[in-house]
């Protein structure tokens, strides 16, 4: 499990804002989503995962081992590729209206939200051009919100011309080796 990620989540002070762009490559990932979650319920917050269906199955089945039904209810899935591509493409201004609309009424209430995606795509150049645009919104809208926010990327699927556009839109990169 990556301890520099969860040692950063575990220190997150609620009146933050964290965008922390993750890079995970080994088995670890399941792991470290799973203590994500069980951590971000376990504090009484709400959990909102975008994620796989092959990944979320094996993440729901770890989930439910550890926490009760009642607890089960603050986590909320949604499947990446109806999120990201909700629109028939990769449109950064839809996917965060759709966000907005998801946890607004959350916010509004007063819990707070811990956000994981793992961000993935089928044509690096349909997406291309549009990541930059994507993180800088996700950034404006995880500022705003003062809440905790986690972008998987899979570290070997990335190409080298967007490390400097995840910088530039994170707070920090974490990978699995730190």
């Amino acid at each position: 499990m990556s301890g520099s990620l969860m040692s950063v989540v575990n220190a997150w002070k609620k009146e933050e804002a964290l965008h922390i762009c993750y890079l995970y490559n080994t088995q670890e990932y399941i792991e470290t989503i799973v203590t994500f979650i069980v951590s971000g319920i376990r504090k009484n917050e709400l959990v909102l995962v975008v994620e796989n269906e092959r990944n979320m199955f094996q993440i729901k089945q770890e989930i439910s081992e550890q926490l009760s039904d009642e607890q089960l209810v603050n986590v909320h899935f949604i499947n990446n590729f109806d999120f990201y591509w909700s629109n028939g493409d990769f449109h950064p201004q839809t996917i965060f209206r759709y966000f907005t609309e998801l946890i607004d009424p959350f916010l509004k209430s007063g819990t707070l939200v811990r956000t994981w995606a793992n961000i993935e795509w089928g044509d690096v150049e349909e997406v291309n051009d549009k990541i930059e645009e994507l993180e800088k919104i996700a950034d404006n809208v995880v500022q705003g919100k003062n809440k905790l926010s986690i972008c998987a990327y899979n570290a070997r699927k990335i190409p080298h011309t967007w490390k400097p556009i995840l910088a530039n839109s994170h707070c920090m990169i974490i990978t699995e080796k730190d």
